[in-house]
């Protein structure tokens, strides 16, 4: 696999924005590339899986390119008065990347979406916003940002910076389950999701709630695996897109 360096300048952000990206180096002639975004979470940013995982290894197995956005600490979500990540992510980056490179697939079967902690809420995001482009979605110890008690944990100022004053998350774009259901009322294309979560992750109630949620709709295609033993680490993305590679490659499980 080769690893490339990209410095892009998005017009929706109106700057230029880091990609990392893990691609095959040779390819069967007119064949096109199954691709998926990789998005970092909130204390991370674009070289932290090259860094801190086997995505290059388990990539080359799964014969797929990796494209890994940084997008600071904006959750993936179009911040508040300010620059929209979500956007970027999800309508712009996927055009430039596929100008970029032609052997990337067209097909929203092709085109995925994995992320944890922050970058699983914005898996989940991008997938439900823009179910067109993006067929499946991976996100790993992720819940809806919606549901959390800002004022509780005294965190209302970043509430506040990222989604807004007066926002009400639960019926807001912000919201995981506001977009699946739109979705279903709009009766729009819906992604595949698989939603992993460590047994031993702190916000696991709240990976939990989104479990509960999806698995009622059952409208979804969605699978969710929690991991014994396992916390809010590293090694639960890995467990995660190890299965999600899986289940996309028809290989069976171990």
């Amino acid at each position: 696999m080769a690893l490339m360096q990209l410095h892009i300048y998005s017009n929706v952000l109106q700057m230029n924005m880091d990609v990392w990206a893990i691609l095959p180096e040779e390819m069967p002639p007119n064949s096109t590339l199954k691709h998926m975004l990789f998005l970092h979470g909130g204390s991370g940013d674009h070289t932290k899986w090259v860094r801190n995982s086997n995505i290059e290894r388990d990539a080359l197995k799964a014969g797929i390119a990796v494209f890994m956005p940084g997008a600071h600490k904006s959750c993936f979500t179009n911040v508040h008065g300010w620059h929209k990540y979500n956007e970027y992510i999800g309508s712009e980056l996927p055009i430039i990347l596929r100008n970029m490179f032609p052997a990337l697939s067209h097909n929203r079967e092709d085109t995925w979406v994995a992320g944890f902690s922050n970058g699983g809420y914005g898996a989940f995001l991008i997938s439900l916003t823009y179910p067109e482009t993006f067929g499946y979605a991976c996100p790993a110890g992720a819940g809806d940002k919606a549901d959390i008690d800002w004022a509780g944990l005294g965190r209302l100022a970043e509430k506040d910076m990222l989604f807004g004053l007066e926002t009400d998350m639960p019926n807001s774009s912000h919201s995981v389950k506001f977009l699946a259901q739109k979705l279903l009322d709009e009766n729009r294309p819906l992604p595949t999701i698989l939603h992993g979560c460590g047994e031993n992750d702190p916000w696991v109630t709240m990976n939990r709630f989104m479990r509960d949620f999806f698995t009622a709709h059952n409208a979804f295609d969605y699978t969710y695996l929690e991991f014994p033993g396992i916390g809010h680490t590293t090694q639960a993305m890995e467990l995660a897109y190890t299965e999600f590679f899986r289940k996309m490659t028809k290989e069976p499980s171990s």
